[in-house]
Protein backbone atom coordinates (compact mmCIF):
# COMPACT_ATOMS: atom_id res chain seq x y z
CA UNK A 1 0.00 0.00 0.00
CA UNK A 2 1.14 3.17 -1.13
CA UNK A 3 0.07 6.37 0.64
CA UNK A 4 -1.43 9.16 -1.14
CA UNK A 5 -0.68 12.06 1.40
CA UNK A 6 2.61 11.29 1.38
CA UNK A 7 2.54 12.37 -1.73
CA UNK A 8 3.63 16.37 -2.20
CA UNK A 9 0.89 16.91 -5.52
CA UNK A 10 -2.33 15.57 -3.61
CA UNK A 11 -2.99 18.99 -2.23
CA UNK A 12 -2.82 20.37 -5.82
CA UNK A 13 -4.70 17.95 -7.51
CA UNK A 14 -7.43 18.22 -4.44
CA UNK A 15 -8.08 21.57 -4.73
CA UNK A 16 -8.30 21.72 -8.61
CA UNK A 17 -10.88 18.89 -8.55
CA UNK A 18 -13.00 20.63 -6.20
CA UNK A 19 -12.85 24.12 -7.55
CA UNK A 20 -13.48 22.83 -11.14
CA UNK A 21 -16.65 20.46 -9.71
CA UNK A 22 -17.86 22.72 -7.73
CA UNK A 23 -18.67 25.19 -10.70
CA UNK A 24 -20.27 22.49 -13.06
CA UNK A 25 -22.51 21.55 -10.46
CA UNK A 26 -23.82 24.72 -8.94
CA UNK A 27 -24.46 25.34 -12.94
CA UNK A 28 -26.30 22.09 -13.07
CA UNK A 29 -28.07 23.21 -9.92
CA UNK A 30 -29.17 26.39 -11.48
CA UNK A 31 -30.25 24.96 -14.68
CA UNK A 32 -32.41 22.87 -11.93
CA UNK A 33 -33.98 25.51 -10.03
CA UNK A 34 -34.95 27.39 -13.25
CA UNK A 35 -36.70 23.90 -14.11
CA UNK A 36 -38.45 23.34 -11.35
CA UNK A 37 -39.77 26.77 -11.40
CA UNK A 38 -41.06 26.64 -14.55
CA UNK A 39 -42.89 23.31 -14.19
CA UNK A 40 -44.45 24.87 -11.24
CA UNK A 41 -45.45 27.55 -12.89
CA UNK A 42 -47.11 25.58 -15.90
CA UNK A 43 -48.48 23.24 -13.29
CA UNK A 44 -50.46 26.08 -11.63
CA UNK A 45 -52.11 27.60 -14.85
CA UNK A 46 -53.25 25.96 -17.68
CA UNK A 47 -50.53 27.32 -20.44
CA UNK A 48 -51.08 27.14 -24.57
CA UNK A 49 -48.65 25.51 -26.25
CA UNK A 50 -46.79 29.04 -27.41
CA UNK A 51 -46.78 30.63 -23.57
CA UNK A 52 -44.84 26.80 -23.01
CA UNK A 53 -42.61 27.65 -25.71
CA UNK A 54 -41.93 30.95 -24.67
CA UNK A 55 -40.76 29.86 -20.85
CA UNK A 56 -38.60 26.94 -22.58
CA UNK A 57 -37.11 29.95 -24.63
CA UNK A 58 -36.25 32.01 -21.38
CA UNK A 59 -34.46 28.82 -19.74
CA UNK A 60 -32.49 27.99 -23.15
CA UNK A 61 -31.23 31.52 -23.18
CA UNK A 62 -30.91 31.85 -19.19
CA UNK A 63 -28.30 29.22 -19.36
CA UNK A 64 -27.04 29.35 -23.26
CA UNK A 65 -28.45 25.76 -23.59
CA UNK A 66 -29.67 23.61 -26.63
CA UNK A 67 -33.42 22.57 -27.30
CA UNK A 68 -32.18 18.84 -27.52
CA UNK A 69 -30.55 19.48 -23.52
CA UNK A 70 -33.61 21.05 -22.52
CA UNK A 71 -35.69 18.00 -23.49
CA UNK A 72 -33.08 15.84 -21.98
CA UNK A 73 -33.25 17.68 -18.75
CA UNK A 74 -36.93 17.90 -18.73
CA UNK A 75 -37.23 14.16 -19.65
CA UNK A 76 -35.24 13.13 -16.49
CA UNK A 77 -37.83 14.23 -13.89
CA UNK A 78 -40.77 13.18 -16.47
CA UNK A 79 -42.77 9.90 -16.41
CA UNK A 80 -42.97 10.27 -20.27
CA UNK A 81 -40.45 11.41 -22.32
CA UNK A 82 -40.40 14.56 -24.52
CA UNK A 83 -39.27 14.05 -28.31
CA UNK A 84 -40.55 16.59 -29.81
CA UNK A 85 -40.53 20.52 -29.38
CA UNK A 86 -43.87 20.32 -29.70
CA UNK A 87 -44.75 18.16 -27.30
CA UNK A 88 -44.10 20.50 -24.53
CA UNK A 89 -47.77 20.99 -23.69
CA UNK A 90 -47.01 17.57 -21.66
CA UNK A 91 -45.33 19.66 -18.68
CA UNK A 92 -48.66 21.22 -17.66
CA UNK A 93 -49.66 17.45 -16.82
CA UNK A 94 -48.57 17.35 -13.06
CA UNK A 95 -49.46 13.40 -13.07
CA UNK A 96 -46.41 12.97 -15.67
CA UNK A 97 -43.89 14.16 -13.02
CA UNK A 98 -41.72 11.85 -11.08
CA UNK A 99 -40.97 14.72 -8.62
CA UNK A 100 -44.44 15.72 -6.58
CA UNK A 101 -44.35 19.32 -7.20
CA UNK A 102 -46.41 19.78 -4.24
CA UNK A 103 -43.66 19.26 -2.04
CA UNK A 104 -42.55 22.43 -4.48
CA UNK A 105 -40.67 24.41 -1.23
CA UNK A 106 -39.08 21.15 0.14
CA UNK A 107 -37.49 20.30 -3.29
CA UNK A 108 -36.43 23.99 -3.87
CA UNK A 109 -35.10 23.45 -0.15
CA UNK A 110 -32.52 20.16 -0.76
CA UNK A 111 -31.55 22.24 -4.30
CA UNK A 112 -30.56 25.29 -1.90
CA UNK A 113 -28.98 22.56 0.67
CA UNK A 114 -27.05 21.31 -2.31
CA UNK A 115 -25.58 24.61 -3.58
CA UNK A 116 -24.43 24.59 0.00
CA UNK A 117 -22.51 21.29 0.78
CA UNK A 118 -21.52 20.80 -2.56
CA UNK A 119 -17.78 21.60 -1.75
CA UNK A 120 -18.05 19.37 1.27
CA UNK A 121 -19.28 16.48 -0.96
CA UNK A 122 -16.24 16.68 -3.12
CA UNK A 123 -13.65 16.94 -0.75
CA UNK A 124 -15.72 14.75 2.09
CA UNK A 125 -13.19 12.47 3.76
CA UNK A 126 -13.65 10.35 6.53
CA UNK A 127 -11.41 10.95 9.54
CA UNK A 128 -11.36 9.38 13.17
CA UNK A 129 -13.82 9.19 14.78
CA UNK A 130 -15.59 7.94 11.88
CA UNK A 131 -19.33 8.19 13.85
CA UNK A 132 -19.73 11.60 13.89
CA UNK A 133 -18.67 11.70 10.10
CA UNK A 134 -20.98 9.19 9.59
CA UNK A 135 -23.52 11.15 11.40
CA UNK A 136 -22.62 14.09 9.03
CA UNK A 137 -23.07 11.70 6.02
CA UNK A 138 -26.32 10.16 6.71
CA UNK A 139 -27.96 13.83 7.28
CA UNK A 140 -26.84 14.67 3.89
CA UNK A 141 -28.46 11.78 2.64
CA UNK A 142 -31.62 12.81 4.37
CA UNK A 143 -31.81 16.41 3.21
CA UNK A 144 -31.45 15.63 -0.31
CA UNK A 145 -33.41 12.53 -0.28
CA UNK A 146 -35.59 14.56 -2.84
CA UNK A 147 -32.99 15.03 -5.13
CA UNK A 148 -32.74 11.46 -5.80
CA UNK A 149 -34.67 11.38 -9.15
CA UNK A 150 -32.03 13.93 -10.74
CA UNK A 151 -28.68 13.13 -8.86
CA UNK A 152 -27.34 11.45 -11.56
CA UNK A 153 -27.80 14.68 -13.39
CA UNK A 154 -26.61 17.10 -11.55
CA UNK A 155 -24.05 14.74 -9.42
CA UNK A 156 -23.21 12.58 -12.23
CA UNK A 157 -19.32 10.58 -12.12
CA UNK A 158 -20.58 9.55 -15.75
CA UNK A 159 -20.07 13.19 -17.16
CA UNK A 160 -16.79 13.84 -15.25
CA UNK A 161 -15.37 10.62 -16.90
CA UNK A 162 -16.34 11.12 -20.37
CA UNK A 163 -15.69 15.08 -19.99
CA UNK A 164 -13.66 16.11 -23.17
CA UNK A 165 -14.32 19.07 -23.61
CA UNK A 166 -11.24 22.23 -24.12
CA UNK A 167 -10.88 23.00 -20.31
CA UNK A 168 -12.92 20.22 -18.82
CA UNK A 169 -11.79 18.57 -15.69
CA UNK A 170 -11.72 14.53 -16.29
CA UNK A 171 -10.19 11.51 -14.62
CA UNK A 172 -6.89 12.00 -16.99
CA UNK A 173 -6.09 15.80 -15.51
CA UNK A 174 -6.57 14.48 -11.71
CA UNK A 175 -4.26 11.40 -12.76
CA UNK A 176 -1.96 13.76 -14.16
CA UNK A 177 -1.45 15.91 -11.83
CA UNK A 178 -1.41 13.18 -9.13
CA UNK A 179 1.95 12.08 -10.91
CA UNK A 180 0.73 8.71 -9.33
CA UNK A 181 2.25 5.86 -11.89
CA UNK A 182 2.17 3.08 -9.76
CA UNK A 183 -1.19 1.18 -8.05
CA UNK A 184 -1.57 2.18 -4.61
CA UNK A 185 -3.16 -0.37 -3.58
CA UNK A 186 -0.29 -2.72 -5.22
CA UNK A 187 2.07 -0.78 -5.86
CA UNK A 188 2.69 -3.50 -8.58
CA UNK A 189 1.43 -2.42 -11.75
CA UNK A 190 2.22 0.79 -13.92
CA UNK A 191 -0.87 3.47 -13.92
CA UNK A 192 0.30 6.11 -16.44
CA UNK A 193 -1.41 8.72 -17.35
CA UNK A 194 -0.58 9.63 -21.11
CA UNK A 195 -2.76 12.35 -22.40
CA UNK A 196 -1.03 14.96 -25.37
CA UNK A 197 -3.72 17.69 -26.52
CA UNK A 198 -7.18 16.47 -27.22
CA UNK A 199 -5.91 12.87 -27.49
CA UNK A 200 -6.04 10.73 -24.73
CA UNK A 201 -4.19 7.17 -24.78
CA UNK A 202 -4.69 5.75 -21.31
CA UNK A 203 -5.25 6.58 -17.55
CA UNK A 204 -5.76 4.23 -14.56
CA UNK A 205 -8.72 3.71 -13.28
CA UNK A 206 -10.58 5.61 -10.40
CA UNK A 207 -11.85 3.10 -8.04
CA UNK A 208 -14.60 4.34 -5.73
CA UNK A 209 -13.03 3.68 -1.95
CA UNK A 210 -16.63 3.50 -0.70
CA UNK A 211 -19.21 1.99 -3.62
CA UNK A 212 -21.41 4.84 -5.58
CA UNK A 213 -24.06 2.17 -4.64
CA UNK A 214 -23.47 2.85 -0.85
CA UNK A 215 -23.08 6.46 -0.87
CA UNK A 216 -23.90 7.77 -4.67
CA UNK A 217 -23.64 11.72 -3.33
CA UNK A 218 -19.64 10.45 -2.94
CA UNK A 219 -19.23 9.53 -6.18
CA UNK A 220 -17.49 12.58 -7.12
CA UNK A 221 -15.36 12.91 -4.00
CA UNK A 222 -11.57 13.20 -4.34
CA UNK A 223 -10.77 10.90 -1.47
CA UNK A 224 -13.25 8.60 -2.78
CA UNK A 225 -11.54 8.67 -6.46
CA UNK A 226 -8.59 6.23 -6.16
CA UNK A 227 -6.68 6.12 -9.20
CA UNK A 228 -5.48 2.16 -9.05
CA UNK A 229 -4.83 -0.51 -11.41
CA UNK A 230 -7.54 -2.80 -13.41
CA UNK A 231 -6.20 -6.18 -11.43
CA UNK A 232 -7.01 -4.25 -8.16
CA UNK A 233 -10.08 -2.15 -8.95
CA UNK A 234 -11.73 -4.78 -11.34
CA UNK A 235 -10.65 -8.19 -10.62
CA UNK A 236 -9.81 -8.18 -6.81
CA UNK A 237 -12.33 -5.12 -5.07
CA UNK A 238 -14.55 -4.47 -7.53
CA UNK A 239 -18.42 -4.70 -5.53
CA UNK A 240 -16.52 -6.19 -2.67
CA UNK A 241 -18.32 -4.75 0.92
CA UNK A 242 -15.58 -1.87 1.91
CA UNK A 243 -15.73 0.57 5.19
CA UNK A 244 -13.07 2.83 6.78
CA UNK A 245 -13.89 0.44 9.56
CA UNK A 246 -12.26 -2.74 7.57
CA UNK A 247 -10.14 -1.35 5.29
CA UNK A 248 -7.66 1.11 4.76
CA UNK A 249 -7.77 3.96 2.16
CA UNK A 250 -4.63 5.17 0.18
CA UNK A 251 -5.62 8.65 1.30
CA UNK A 252 -5.48 7.77 5.06
CA UNK A 253 -2.01 8.23 7.04
CA UNK A 254 0.53 5.73 6.80
CA UNK A 255 3.83 7.82 7.22
CA UNK A 256 6.88 6.58 4.80
CA UNK A 257 4.15 3.62 4.02
CA UNK A 258 5.42 1.91 7.30
CA UNK A 259 1.76 0.57 7.64
CA UNK A 260 2.81 -2.75 6.09
CA UNK A 261 6.01 -4.58 5.86
CA UNK A 262 7.78 -6.96 3.36
CA UNK A 263 9.76 -10.01 4.80
CA UNK A 264 11.00 -13.28 3.14
CA UNK A 265 12.09 -16.34 4.60
CA UNK A 266 14.80 -18.71 2.72
CA UNK A 267 13.65 -22.57 2.64
CA UNK A 268 17.31 -23.65 2.15
CA UNK A 269 20.90 -22.48 1.64
CA UNK A 270 21.39 -21.17 -1.71
CA UNK A 271 17.77 -19.28 -1.04
CA UNK A 272 19.49 -17.74 2.06
CA UNK A 273 22.14 -16.68 -0.69
CA UNK A 274 20.13 -15.32 -3.59
CA UNK A 275 21.08 -18.57 -6.00
CA UNK A 276 17.24 -19.65 -5.76
CA UNK A 277 14.14 -18.70 -5.41
CA UNK A 278 12.53 -21.17 -3.02
CA UNK A 279 11.57 -18.83 -0.48
CA UNK A 280 8.49 -17.10 0.92
CA UNK A 281 7.45 -13.62 1.38
CA UNK A 282 5.05 -12.07 3.47
CA UNK A 283 3.14 -8.61 3.90
CA UNK A 284 2.72 -8.06 7.32
CA UNK A 285 0.89 -5.39 9.09
CA UNK A 286 3.73 -2.94 11.04
CA UNK A 287 1.74 -0.33 12.66
CA UNK A 288 1.30 0.48 16.44
CA UNK A 289 0.85 -2.80 18.26
CA UNK A 290 -2.07 -1.66 20.66
CA UNK A 291 -4.43 -0.21 17.30
CA UNK A 292 -6.60 -3.18 17.02
CA UNK A 293 -8.33 -1.33 14.35
CA UNK A 294 -5.66 0.21 12.22
CA UNK A 295 -4.92 -3.73 12.15
CA UNK A 296 -8.08 -5.07 10.91
CA UNK A 297 -7.87 -2.74 7.81
CA UNK A 298 -4.39 -3.16 7.00
CA UNK A 299 -4.92 -7.09 6.92
CA UNK A 300 -8.30 -6.61 5.29
CA UNK A 301 -6.24 -4.10 2.21
CA UNK A 302 -3.70 -7.44 2.61
CA UNK A 303 -6.80 -9.90 2.14
CA UNK A 304 -8.68 -7.86 -0.23
CA UNK A 305 -5.87 -7.35 -2.95
CA UNK A 306 -4.38 -10.83 -2.40
CA UNK A 307 -1.17 -9.43 -1.93
CA UNK A 308 0.35 -12.38 -0.54
CA UNK A 309 -0.47 -14.51 -3.66
CA UNK A 310 0.35 -11.82 -6.00
CA UNK A 311 3.90 -11.25 -4.46
CA UNK A 312 5.21 -14.44 -4.32
CA UNK A 313 5.47 -14.95 -8.14
CA UNK A 314 7.54 -12.27 -7.86
CA UNK A 315 10.24 -14.07 -5.70
CA UNK A 316 13.15 -13.88 -8.23
CA UNK A 317 13.33 -9.90 -7.51
CA UNK A 318 14.05 -10.85 -3.86
CA UNK A 319 16.79 -13.48 -4.54
CA UNK A 320 18.54 -10.55 -6.89
CA UNK A 321 18.83 -8.39 -3.78
CA UNK A 322 19.93 -10.67 -1.66
CA UNK A 323 22.36 -11.92 -4.13
CA UNK A 324 23.40 -8.77 -4.22
CA UNK A 325 24.37 -8.45 -0.65
CA UNK A 326 26.25 -11.64 -0.71
CA UNK A 327 28.63 -11.00 -3.69
CA UNK A 328 29.83 -8.27 -1.91
CA UNK A 329 29.00 -7.32 1.91
CA UNK A 330 26.22 -6.11 4.03
CA UNK A 331 27.37 -2.11 2.57
CA UNK A 332 26.68 -3.06 -1.10
CA UNK A 333 25.72 0.58 -1.64
CA UNK A 334 28.67 1.77 0.04
CA UNK A 335 31.15 -0.43 -2.19
CA UNK A 336 29.48 1.05 -4.95
CA UNK A 337 30.19 4.57 -4.37
CA UNK A 338 33.59 4.12 -3.15
CA UNK A 339 34.18 2.23 -7.10
CA UNK A 340 33.27 4.73 -8.78
CA UNK A 341 34.13 8.18 -6.24
CA UNK A 342 34.58 10.41 -9.31
CA UNK A 343 31.12 10.06 -10.03
CA UNK A 344 30.27 11.59 -6.45
CA UNK A 345 27.28 9.34 -6.27
CA UNK A 346 25.10 9.95 -3.39
CA UNK A 347 23.08 7.39 -1.58
CA UNK A 348 19.81 7.68 -2.96
CA UNK A 349 21.80 8.01 -6.60
CA UNK A 350 23.87 4.69 -5.84
CA UNK A 351 20.53 2.68 -4.51
CA UNK A 352 18.54 3.09 -7.71
CA UNK A 353 21.72 2.47 -9.84
CA UNK A 354 21.64 -1.15 -8.00
CA UNK A 355 18.35 -1.87 -7.98
CA UNK A 356 16.65 -0.03 -10.29
CA UNK A 357 13.98 1.68 -8.43
CA UNK A 358 13.48 4.72 -6.08
CA UNK A 359 15.35 4.85 -2.37
CA UNK A 360 13.08 8.24 -0.80
CA UNK A 361 9.43 7.12 0.19
CA UNK A 362 8.24 9.92 -1.57
CA UNK A 363 8.69 8.83 -4.76
CA UNK A 364 7.47 4.80 -4.77
CA UNK A 365 4.50 6.03 -6.49
CA UNK A 366 6.90 5.96 -9.25
CA UNK A 367 8.02 2.52 -10.13
CA UNK A 368 6.37 -0.86 -9.14
CA UNK A 369 8.01 -2.87 -6.69
CA UNK A 370 9.70 0.10 -4.81
CA UNK A 371 8.04 -0.49 -1.35
CA UNK A 372 8.95 -4.22 -1.62
CA UNK A 373 12.54 -3.44 -2.61
CA UNK A 374 13.17 -0.89 0.07
CA UNK A 375 12.07 -3.44 2.68
CA UNK A 376 13.86 -6.13 1.65
CA UNK A 377 17.23 -4.53 0.75
CA UNK A 378 16.89 -2.97 4.43
CA UNK A 379 16.50 -6.54 6.19
CA UNK A 380 19.53 -7.87 4.38
CA UNK A 381 21.82 -4.97 3.98
CA UNK A 382 23.35 -3.27 7.50
CA UNK A 383 23.73 -0.13 5.95
CA UNK A 384 19.97 0.73 6.15
CA UNK A 385 19.41 -1.29 9.04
Amino acid sequence: MIGLAETVEYKKALKKHVESLTTVVRNRIAVYSDIIDLVYEISQIHLIEKRNEAVIKRLKTGHNLKHSTIRMLLSSVLTVKIKKQNQYFLLGNVSNWQINLRDFKSLKKALNELNIVVGDLLEFKFSKPYSSKMIYLEYLNKELQLLNPIRKYIFSYEDFRDNRKPGGWNPYKLAKLLNLKTCPYCNRVYTNTIMFGSKHVTRPQLDHFIPQSKEPWLQLSFYNLIPSCYVCNSDLKDAQKVSYYTHLSPYEENKNHQLMVFEYWPMNYKASIGKNEKMSISIKYNGPLNDNLLRKKVEGNIKLFELQKVYSEHADQVAEIVRKKHMTSDKYIESIQNTFPKLGLTESEAYRLVFCNYFTEEEFKLRPFSKMTKDIASSVLKEFS
